[in-house]
């Protein structure tokens, strides 16, 4: 388990964002349009045009509204809202940020166009640091106006005003006010709601630290550091645990999925939030004319994420690589002198400026754990440590 990317949450503004949450009208003269899609950093891309400029968005329900990356700004002619300048989100580490909202002429889905869509100018860097390939977020308020057909195995989306109907598990949803995705969810014998947010691209369902108490007879592992990252930047410091043994219900129909997945408990969430990992164990329909999620066996079965690992996660912030979390894990109880915080100068002899940005920082993390590599980490002050995957402690 590596630092996940999250998405945002939802947005206020005064009751105007709810004014324009359903702004935006679909044209589309065909009946399905067929469109590749492709998974970088556990998130869904796929191609798109805005104000005819085409760039890869990240498929992402965790936006109430669209967003382009700022540096793609300077390609579109965006028009004003006449009564909203800026937007204040709650983003997915409960940070408020103050975003400008624009107007664009027609983002085009294919053969889909959805025109005088308000949208979002952020700053993606933020979150993946430099040389990414994203131009933006396709986000909620133009996502709900479609159905969705996801083909993980083949690397598709078919697309269709009209919803998709299969056999295969059924998830009901709804959407709030701010076009958050929600679904019911028990845990151990307490039924709540939970937020699902495909910006998250974790394999654990996130739980609010609330809920220790559900898990009080639980061994647990102990993670300390910063595990969740949004436009703010880093969530605090903070002491949060894994838990694997638990009873779970998903959606109203109190339905379970084949798959085993783990619970992270922490307080950086508001409640529970289900990424789409959790999702692309399987094909995926999601019909928003219906609110029904329709899971289908892959072919293919996702990557999966490690079980074992080095102890400490790496990310590189201001161009020096430096640790930012550590699990109870026999690595750290080894090195009890490498701390949150150091400056780690190479990893296997590799410099910070080797990684492009943290996407490569982590998929150089996971790959090594998979290849069942040691990673010596040579500290700014010339020590060095030997880390090899281990299996975390659970107490």
């Amino acid at each position: 388990m590596l630092l996940p990317i999250l998405g945002f949450g939802q947005q206020t503004n005064n009751g105007l964002s709810d004014q324009i949450s359903d702004q935006g009208e679909l044209k589309m003269n065909v009946k399905t349009d067929t469109i590749p899609i492709e998974i970088w950093n556990d998130q869904i891309l796929l191609k798109l045009k805005v104000n005819g400029k085409e760039g890869f968005f990240i498929w992402d329900n965790g936006f109430s509204f669209s967003a382009v990356d700022k540096p793609f700004t300077n390609l579109l002619s965006l028009k004003e809202l006449e009564d909203l300048k800026k937007i204040e989100v709650n983003d997915a580490i409960k940070a408020k940020v103050k975003l400008d909202i624009k107007l664009a002429d027609v983002i085009e889905i294919g053969k889909a166009k959805v025109e005088n869509s308000p949208i979002l100018i952020t700053e993606l860097e933020k979150i993946f640091g430099p040389n990414y390939k994203i131009s933006g977020v396709l986000g909620a308020t133009t996502i709900k106006k479609l159905n969705w057909n996801f083909n993980f195995d083949q690397h598709f989306v078919v697309i269709s005003p009209a919803p998709f109907s299969t056999k295969g598990i059924n998830i009901d949803f709804g959407l709030d006010p701010y076009n958050t995705m929600f679904t019911g969810f028990g845990i151990n014998g307490k039924l709540t709601n939970a937020e699902i947010d495909f910006g998250y691209n974790g394999d654990e369902v996130m739980i609010t630290s609330e809920a220790n108490p559900l898990f009080s007879n639980t061994k647990k592992n102990k993670i300390i550091g910063q595990t969740s990252s949004s436009l703010s930047g880093l969530n605090n410091v903070d002491t949060s645990f894994v838990v694997k043994d638990f009873q779970y219900v998903i959606s109203d129909t109190l339905t379970t999925v084949p798959h085993k997945f783990i619970i992270h408990v922490t307080k950086s969430e508001r409640g529970i939030r289900i990424g789409n990992r959790f999702f692309r164990h399987y094909n995926c329909i999601i019909n928003f004319s219906t609110n029904k999620f329709i899971l289908t066996e892959r072919k293919n079965k996702i990557d999966a994420m490690p079980t074992t690992n080095y102890g400490f996660v790496i990310l590189k912030i201001d161009n020096k690589l430096k640790i930012i979390l550590k699990y109870d894990n026999p690595n750290v109880l080894i090195y009890p002198h490498l701390k949150l915080g150091d400056e780690i100068v190479e990893i296997n002899g590799k410099k910070a400026d080797y990684f492009e940005n943290n996407v490569a920082l982590r998929d150089f993390q996971i790959n090594a754990i998979k290849n069942k590599q040691n990673l010596t980490l040579k500290r700014a002050d010339g020590k060095e440590f030997i880390l090899s995957p281990r299996t975390n402690i659970y107490r």
